[in-house]
């Protein structure tokens, strides 16, 4: 599988009979190679609790009919989980230059992740048909499940909170249920109605004060 930058190349021929080991060696020009494809090694940058929208990616003759898929590895069935369907986008926007997840928030942990696409001249219906990487989404976020324990009558602080890309500026509440925007999803108890005093260590750690 041709896993080379969407571009337009040379076609250079040498004759049989002569040294053909060395690109010193295919001087004449038959004419260009137009290779369809996105440019390899892009990053673009996702927060997870946020929509995803992607734009200006870059290639050689995109088409809104190509699809991108976020996985694991490229080419492999590793879904991320937390993505809306499943990772994939069916159909790109501005001329295969945008993809877009749609109104659905990311529940997906913070990480590093694989950008594969398919051409939209080929079946791209599995996971095993998007084999081409051509670069990396960062997911900003929580990148494990803390399980942490509290002891009320008595200060809380939690240290160790593993995450991609935190921020001491990142801020924590604790309700009953993530996303609850009734009051009923807030705690009783906790001091400031659950919001967490501001992330300490780059966004690793944060305190509740007196319970």
């Amino acid at each position: 599988m041709i896993s080379a930058s969407g571009g337009l190349y040379r076609l250079c021929w040498c004759a049989s009979g002569f040294d053909c080991d060395a690109e010193e060696s295919f001087k004449v020009d038959l004419g260009s190679l137009s290779l369809i494809g996105p440019t390899l090694g892009q990053t673009r940058t996702c927060v997870t609790g946020q929509t995803c929208y992607e734009d200006g990616i870059r290639g050689h003759l995109l088409t809104g009919n190509d699809a991108v898929m976020v996985l694991e590895t490229c080419g492999t069935r590793s879904s991320v989980e937390g993505f809306p369907s499943a990772g994939l986008v069916q159909a790109a926007g501005a001329s295969g230059s945008a993809f877009n997840w749609g109104s659905v928030v990311l529940s997906a942990m913070g990480g590093r992740y694989r950008l594969c696409w398919c051409s939209s001249s080929f079946v791209c219906s599995i996971e095993e048909d998007y084999g081409l990487d051509f670069g990396e989404l960062r997911v900003l976020g929580r990148s494990e499940v803390t399980q942490a324990t509290c002891v009320s009558g008595q200060t809380c602080r939690i240290t160790g909170i593993l995450a991609e890309y935190s921020s001491s500026s990142d801020m924590f509440m604790v309700l009953e249920t993530c996303g609850n925007a009734d009051s009923s999803g807030v705690v009783p108890g906790f001091p400031s109605a659950g919001f967490g005093i501001t992330a300490e260590s780059s966004g690793a750690g944060v305190s509740w004060g007196a319970l």
